[in-house]
């Protein structure tokens, strides 16, 4: 079964199949009639997906999110971007830096971005999904993308579930849950 040769409907069958019957059940309550009547004959259709493919699914769903979540804020990077696309980076950069908005005010969970991908995953795995979601979804998509997949398979569609339901978050909330995790990370960290 090769990614780039299925269909949009044999995709979301086999995301459904990825999410397990209770997440799938939450999933259709949202679709109409037909459209879960079509998913359901594409689910019978799919014996098995193998685990690279429900990998590559998930891979691709969960950048789906996170591009329609950053499509739909604002902030530096996004005006970063935007300017970007219309002048250029130097002349982007030059303009942000001119208006005192050129990122020197620190991202949520910038401490995170500095660390070994690999313990992150350790360390992140003992969290709770919501926890690693609202994590995840602050990180650059690459770096979110490499510590989801390294996460146990329930656990992956367990937080990609919670990132394409997250609404935006106020900023104390996300500041204190960074405030705990950059002392426990730091606490792991010298134990280590």
């Amino acid at each position: 079964m090769d990614l780039d040769n299925l269909s949009g409907r044999r995709k979301a069958a086999a995301l459904l199949i990825a999410l397990g019957p209770e997440l799938s059940a939450m999933v259709l309550k949202h679709l109409r009639d037909d459209e879960t009547e079509d998913l359901i004959h594409e689910v019978v259709q799919m014996q098995r997906v193998p685990s690279e493919v429900r990998d590559a699914i998930l891979q691709e769903t969960y950048e789906e999110a996170m591009t329609r979540e950053y499509i739909q804020s604002g902030g530096v990077e996004y005006a970063r971007d935007l300017l970007a696309r219309a002048l250029g980076t130097q002349k982007a950069n030059e303009m942000l830096a001119r208006s005192n908005l050129g990122g020197s005010r620190d991202q949520p969970f910038d401490f995170i971005r500095q660390a070994d991908p690999g313990q992150l995953i350790t360390f992140l795995e003992n969290e709770h999904p919501q926890t690693i979601a609202l994590v995840l979804s602050h990180l650059p998509h690459e770096l979110a993308g490499r510590i989801l997949s390294g996460l146990e398979y329930e656990l992956q569609a367990d937080v990609s579930s919670r990132i394409a339901q997250m609404q935006r978050t106020a900023p104390e909330v996300t500041r204190e849950v960074e405030s705990v995790l950059k002392k426990r990370l730091a606490s792991v960290n010298t134990q280590g």
